[in-house]
């Protein structure tokens, strides 16, 4: 875990303002982080090829709020030059329009509930059903 600090209140939460691509790519807003949280996004990631910098219109539009699944970005809208970014990394943009959605503060990443993920307790709670058949 990486903590970094968020400066500008557009962008209250960091599924905002970065996302972490299948790639290893991390596509984020500068302005959203301070200068430190810049620099240890930059060393974590192992050198600013892997960063993708969102522009402010993709920024506000919410591109960064998006779902990588496989090759293909799942994302609200997009720049031409922002999708050019994805293709040049192998990744497939595909659009959801989710205009009115995006009026409350959310996007694609949003909309989403993760079932790939476990918590401590759901984990514990298998194991006890695999030795409950067991016996």
């Amino acid at each position: 875990m990486v903590p970094l600090e968020l400066v500008n209140p557009r962008f209250y939460h960091v599924d905002t303002c970065l996302t972490v691509l299948n790639t290893g790519h991390i596509l984020y807003y500068p302005p959203a982080f301070t200068d430190d949280s810049k620099a240890l996004l930059e060393h974590e990631a192992g050198g600013k090829e892997w960063l993708i910098p969102a522009g402010k219109e993709d920024a506000s539009n919410l591109a960064v709020n998006l779902v990588n699944v496989g090759h293909t970005v799942v994302i609200a809208s997009c720049t031409p030059d922002l999708e050019a970014r994805f293709n040049e990394i192998g990744q497939h943009v595909v659009r959801a329009p989710l205009t009115a959605f995006g009026m409350s503060g959310g996007a694609v990443f949003c909309l989403t509930l993760r079932l790939d993920h476990c918590s401590e307790a759901t984990r514990t709670v298998a194991s006890a059903r695999e030795i409950e058949t067991v016996f």
